[in-house]
Parts: C-alpha cells; sequence; structure tokens
C-alpha cells in the first residue's frame, strides 16, 4: 500500500514543498513546487495565500506532513543537563535555559536533539531549540485552516542537517552551510548528528558573505571545542543555497579560503530517489530541505519537533483505522472469554459461598458458645467483638490515648511551618513509631528527623526510605522514632 508525504519548507519569502510517494520498496518524488509569500499584509496572511495555493495544486487528503519553520525564527543553545530521561529533560529545559535567553522562558516552544561528543564527560551535551509560541501557533493555524495537521514541525535546515549524515557518504567531522536570503545556518556534524547550531543575518556593509561565514564558522567552532573538550577539524563543508540567492561566487570563495573541499548539497542525488515532474525544474538549493523533511519520516530519523505539549498532534481515525479495527477484533475477544469467564465465575462463586456459609457458622458456634441462637453469624460475629472491644478499652486504654496525643501534639510542634512538609501516616508500636508522608527535596527530609529528635520521648530517629514521586517534583518518606525507655513504660 503506497502513501504521500507533504515536505512543506517555510522561508521568509517563499514556501518550498516536496510530494514523495512510497510504496513497496519504493520511493520517487511525484512533485515539487515553489510558491512566493507575495502581496503587502503581515506574515500569516502571506503564508495563508501561499497554502490555499498548494491545497489547490496538490490533494492534502490522507497526506502525511511534516514541516520547516523560517531559520530566523529559531533560537539555538548547546547546553548540559545533568539528568537522564527524555521526560525529566523537557520537565527542567526551560528552567535550564532561561538565563540564557533575553525574553521569558514560558514565551517559547522547546526540543531537544542529544549529542554524544565524550563519553567520559558528565552530563548531558544536547542542542536546544526553541521557537516563540505566538508564531507556531499563528503557523499551526494557517496549516489547520487549509486541513493540513503536521505530524512534525521543526526548525529551520535542522531536517537537512539530520538527513545529509544518513543518506550521504560525509566524513566523521563535517560543516553544513546553509543560506536563505539574508539568513544562513552554520550545523557542525560529527559522528552522524548535529554537534552544535548557529543562525545569523547577514549585516549590511562591504564585507563579504563567504568573510562573514568564515567568520562566524570559526565562532561556532571555537564555541564546541570549549564545550566539549574536543577538537573540532571539518573535512568537508558543504554548502545549500537558495537558487533564488544571486549567485556571488561564494562556493568560490569558500574553496579558497579552506584546506578542505567546499561542495554543494544535492539530497534527491545522495538518497538516489527519482523525480517524476519535470527534472529541469528541480534546483536542489531550494528543494533540499523540503525533500529532507520527507526522508527523516522515511528513515526513522530523528530531528527537533515542537509538537509536544499544547502543540501536540491530534492524530486522525483515517490515520490510525487499520490498527483501531484490530483492536476492536481483540477487544471483541476479549470481551466473550470475559463473559464466558464470568459465567464460569458465578457458578463456582456460589458452589464456594455455601462451603464458606458452612465455615462461618462453624467459627461462630466455637468462638461464641454461649450464643445459642444466631440468624446472621457475620453480624452477630461484628457486635460481640464490638463489645469485646469496648470492654478491654475500659481496662486501662484511656491512659495510653493520653501519652499517643501528647506525642501527636509534639510532632506538630517540632515541624516548623516554613517546612513544606506532608504527612500521611502514623504508626504506633510499644516500642517505637513510624511517620510516613512526603516533602519539597532530600534536605527537608533531614531537617524535619533533626527537629523531631529533639523531643524528649525520642531516643533515636532514622530515616528509613527517602524516594522522588513518580511526578520527580517531591520527595516520598518514611522516619522511624525509637521511644525512650521511660516513654515505652508509659503505655505508647
Amino acid at each position: 500500500m503506497s502513501s504521500r508525504i507533504l515536505g512543506i519548507d517555510i522561508k521568509n519569502h517563499f514556501v518550498n514543498g516536496v510530494v514523495v510517494r512510497t510504496g513497496f520498496k519504493t520511493e520517487r518524488i511525484e512533485t515539487h513546487f515553489q510558491v512566493p509569500l507575495a502581496g503587502q499584509g503581515e506574515f500569516e496572511e502571506k503564508l495563508s495565500d501561499a497554502i490555499k495555493k498548494i491545497v489547490d495544486r496538490i490533494d492534502v487528503k490522507d497526506i502525511f506532513c511534516q514541516v520547516a519553520l523560517p531559520a530566523d525564527w529559531i533560537i539555538y543553545r548547546n547546553i548540559n543537563i545533568p539528568i537522564k530521561g527524555q521526560s525529566k529533560i523537557r520537565q527542567v529545559l526551560p528552567y535550564e535555559l532561561e538565563p540564557l535567553l533575553a525574553q521569558p522562558a514560558d514565551l517559547f516552544a522547546f526540543d531537544f536533539l542529544p549529542v554524544v561528543i565524550n563519553e567520559t564527560e558528565n552530563g548531558n551535551h544536547m542542542v536546544a531549540a526553541g521557537v516563540e509560541k505566538v508564531r507556531l501557533k499563528a503557523c499551526l493555524g494557517v496549516l489547520a485552516a487549509a486541513k493540513i495537521d503536521p505530524d512534525v514541525v521543526t526548525a529551520g535546515s535542522c531536517a537537512l542537517a539530520s538527513c545529509l549524515p544518513k543518506v550521504a557518504d560525509i566524513p566523521e567531522q563535517a560543516v553544513l552551510v546553509t543560506m536563505d536570503g539574508g539568513t544562513a545556518g552554520i550545523y557542525l556534524l560529527i559522528s552522524g548528528q548535529i554537534g552544535m547550531a548557529r543562525v545569523f543575518t547577514f549585516p549590511s556593509g562591504k564585507k563579504s558573505e563567504a568573510a562573514i561565514i568564515d567568520t562566524n564558522l570559526n565562532q561556532t567552532i571555537s564555541a564546541f571545542e570549549e564545550r566539549s573538550h574536543l577538537e573540532f577539524v571539518p573535512q568537508n563543508v558543504y554548502l545549500n543555497q537558495d537558487a533564488t540567492i544571486e549567485q556571488t561566487g561564494i562556493e568560490r570563495e569558500l574553496i579558497e579560503k579552506y584546506d578542505y573541499p567546499v561542495k554543494s548539497v544535492d539530497i534527491s542525488a545522495a538518497a538516489d530517489l527519482p523525480i517524476q515532474s519535470t527534472r529541469s525544474t528541480w534546483h536542489s538549493g531550494q528543494m533540499n530541505n523540503a525533500l529532507a523533511l520527507v526522508l527523516v519520516r522515511t528513515k526513522g530519523i530523528k530531528v527537533l519537533d515542537f509538537r509536544r505539549g499544547d502543540f501536540g498532534k491530534r492524530i486522525f481515525f483515517s490515520e490510525q483505522r487499520p490498527h483501531l479495527i484490530k483492536t476492536a477484533v481483540l477487544c471483541g475477544l476479549v470481551l466473550f472469554l470475559a463473559i464466558l469467564a464470568l459465567i464460569l465465575d458465578g457458578y463456582y462463586t456460589r458452589k464456594t459461598l455455601r462451603h464458606l456459609d458452612k465455615q462461618v457458622a462453624t467459627v461462630f458456634t466455637t468462638t461464641f458458645p454461649y450464643v445459642r441462637r444466631f440468624v446472621d453469624p457475620l453480624q452477630q460475629m461484628k457486635v460481640n467483638i464490638r463489645e469485646e472491644k469496648n470492654r478491654i478499652d475500659q481496662m486501662g486504654v484511656a491512659e495510653r490515648e493520653v501519652s499517643v496525643i501528647d506525642i501527636l501534639n509534639d510532632i506538630s510542634r517540632l515541624i516548623p511551618p516554613k517546612m513544606d512538609v506532608t504527612l500521611t501516616g502514623v504508626t504506633i508500636g510499644p516500642e517505637n513509631m513510624m511517620l510516613s508522608g512526603h516533602a519539597e527535596h532530600f534536605d527537608m527530609v533531614n531537617d524535619m528527623r533533626a527537629e523531631l529528635e529533639g523531643a524528649a520521648w525520642v531516643d533515636t530517629s532514622v530515616i528509613s526510605s527517602a524516594n522522588q514521586d513518580k511526578t520527580g517534583q517531591r520527595v516520598d518518606f518514611k522516619i522511624k522514632l525509637v521511644f525512650k525507655t521511660n516513654a515505652a513504660s508509659q503505655g505508647v
């Protein structure tokens, strides 16, 4: 069964797109296009007009879609977070990035790519990227109005940078330079992954674009080496220029600057994808990133993806229909077996209950031989047990209750109100008691133990357990308090 995948690469002045049809062991480029963002309105209006033209040109029904946002919308940061687990990293990522941003972190949607650069280095090295939520929301709104719900929304040329090492034979250390109008991106590629990313604009002036690229490349390499403690010497520089950029001899200038090769990128040739439409209209510089958006899906390549949390994709029924049918069949089978089990269980339950009724009657007459008449053995047993308990309580338990109250009062007094501590259980034995609850952090648990050890009736205290709860936000604990000998003698 074949499927169609649409890659939409949004630039500041154009929208580039590629549609790839996949089948059994076959892939081909079905169509490609470039639609200008024309007009005098806001960017959102121009993007909406361009998307409408795309929808008029191709059928977007039952099509998978991958989208790249303009490169200058994206901020990149390289950080180390000494935490394991993707979900935990995502929780702390905004707080780790906050000091590195000019605006509050809650204004951005973030994602990250882990980078293995030095196995001996502590912490997790990663490339993090963010986009303003208002821009992401506006873009998704424009697409939704055209009945397009993208599976992935990624950053600039991240798809191309992630795809290039997977489909082309590139060296262990290489650089990808992308140019789109007045914006350029630099991606350091190491061991098939993005080691560092930077986006910058070309300032007005007499300095050549090649010289500006060279300056930013050297700065990026220096920053990477300082952070990773690893020497980076690129063996190749790969250049991707939008075909709309006037050819200024940048490639030639870069070749003259560097001892290593400078090559133009052509992902379609590297992936050996046939083009169904006219080959003469295919400009690799324009279409590389749009095609890479498709390939990251077909080849299972990890990319930055902002469709998470509040911006997560709502999965359509049509996409999940085969899985739902299988699930429905399995549910039907399970339901049949469950009904059969209930019928059989009911039979055996009734048989067991008759047997238990006989046992209850035997236990009752053995325990309470003085009761000659029984109508409801279970209820009568509860009544008799309650009467025995009340009799025992009247034999001196009152003194014990006073002592327990004093202890609970001390606990309430010794725990300062400023401590964010919640007690969930108190178990009192003859020689010790166990407190259970949850606190804000591990140090607070130890502080509370130290405070309670100052009670007159406490001999020693021990933290039996202290572990982070499932949310990772609080600590569940148990503290054991051993009574002094005189306290135990009082009936505690």
